[in-house]
């Protein structure tokens, strides 16, 4: 096994670096640089290859982290903190997302055994690698660094949100287990009906609709399974599970018979790209007018010689089905630069009187026009910044929201009854304060 595996980490390091090459190669001013020999040089690309596992390692390690925070802690802590908070902890509810996420979806909606790779065609179709030492090889592969990378991020998890080191630990033991006990039921299964579970649309919908509706959908209904999940009587059941799921991963020996048929071309593609590439075969045939153009685009190359003739008629004759995807795109893309553009223009007329409130005065107490400019300008500079800090900071001051809130109203009236009130004591004052107290009125309601 340790020969096929440092065979298929190669040819896996090999694909990643060939890739980094061929989109490296294609960048503005830096790809002219890059010589198309680079691919031949065996001992930069060895090098390389053991850079893009390190790397690949280090992104899976610190990848892990960032999932617990952006798609369990961050929504349970959301929940529990927000208007309406859910009578749970927020450890609770991190159990609760990540069991429906990582547990269910993880171990239906995907599969190992069956995931259809180019190193993974060319060892078993192509090298006529055993299917039974692949399989195994790549498992080893993938889910130790998975299993090893997860428990210090569950356990840092665990003590963040309130729970404990052995509550961190068991989650782990219930993600080892389900994700074992998944991967077997999938081969079960297609050892016996010949079908590939996470394959199916259907099933991938129900998985997904499931797991989400759980994860985050009973959470905000207040609902967590956590009490069971942590549970110490959950402990055998989960380690019972990756021992059954462990051990039918292991002996089962009809790979050599069975595997082979998953990289069929009916299972290279989902479902949805079988239905969407039947109904969309009008969309791609030649046409007619493909073979008219492809004609008159042979006698506008007959200049041209060997590839360049052949590139020439190809795009002649697949004109169309190359254009027409790309125009949609570009509407699409137009479409939402054009809301784009009007947010912009919104919020840019919004703070149009806020900068011209900082600008003016300074004008008034003789500053130039451009340090004036320059200084409204810089006034507005602030709120990003401490925008990103008062999000950021919201959940420890929210007790102190009224008060700060309170300060900032008060400071405002100071403000216009001290300064602005003064100044508009004239004729075209007073109507432009009414004028602006009825559009502010007008905008409230209509915008709610």
């Amino acid at each position: 096994m340790n020969k096929a595996l440092k065979q298929i980490i190669g040819m896996k390091a090999a694909l990643w670096v060939n890739a980094f090459l061929y989109y490296v190669r294609r960048l503005w001013l830096v790809g002219k640089r890059i010589p198309e020999s680079l691919y031949g040089n065996y001992e930069l690309k060895k090098i390389l290859s053991v850079v893009a596992v390190v790397f690949r390692q280090i992104g899976d390690f610190f990848g892990k982290p960032v999932y617990l925070l952006l798609a369990v802690g961050l929504p349970a802590v959301l929940m529990t903190q927000g208007e309406e908070p859910v009578p749970l902890s927020g450890w609770a509810c991190a159990v609760n997302i990540f069991f429906f996420l990582s547990g269910w979806i993880g171990s239906f909606g995907d599969s190992q055994v069956f995931a259809v790779t180019r190193d993974k065609v060319t060892c078993i179709k192509y090298m006529r690698m055993s299917a039974q030492l692949y399989t195994h090889s790549t498992l080893l592969f993938h889910y130790v660094p998975f299993f090893i990378y997860y428990l210090p991020s569950l356990m840092g998890m665990s003590l963040l949100l309130g729970g404990t080191l052995l509550q961190g630990l068991i989650l782990w033991l219930m993600l080892l287990g389900i994700r074992l006990a998944g991967e077997a039921l999938q081969l079960l299964i297609f050892d016996h009906t010949g079908k590939v579970l996470c394959r199916s649309m259907i099933f991938s919908w129900i998985v997904i609709g499931v797991g989400l509706g759980g994860g985050y959908g009973l959470t905000a209904a207040g609902i967590s399974l956590a009490p069971v999940l942590l549970h110490p009587l959950a402990v055998p059941v989960y380690l019972a599970l990756g021992a059954a799921g462990l051990y039918y991963l292991s002996v089962y020996r009809r790979y050599e018979q069975k595997l082979p048929r998953s990289l069929d071309l009916q299972y290279l593609m989902s479902s949805l790209m079988k239905n969407s590439s039947g109904a969309g075969f009008k969309e791609v045939e030649i046409q007619e007018k493909d073979l008219n153009q492809q004609e008159a685009a042979k006698a506008q190359a007959r200049h041209l010689k060997g590839y360049a003739y052949l590139n020439a008629l190809f795009f002649a004759r697949h004109r169309r089905q190359l254009l027409k995807p790309v125009c949609y795109r570009l509407a699409v893309t137009a479409v939402l630069f054009a809301g784009a553009v009007a947010l912009a223009m919104g919020i840019g007329i919004q703070n149009f009187p806020e900068g011209a409130a900082v600008a003016l005065p300074l004008r008034q107490e003789g500053w130039s026009r451009p340090r004036a400019f320059a200084g409204g300008m810089l006034s507005g500079a602030v709120e990003p910044l401490f925008g990103v800090l008062v999000v950021l900071a919201a959940a420890g001051v929210a007790p102190l929201m009224p008060w700060l809130l309170s300060f900032a109203a008060g400071a405002m009236l100071y403000v216009v009854v001290e300064e602005l009130v003064p100044q508009a004591h004239s004729r075209a004052g007073t109507c432009g304060f009414v004028v602006g107290f009825l559009i502010m009125m007008v905008l409230d309601v209509a915008l709610g």
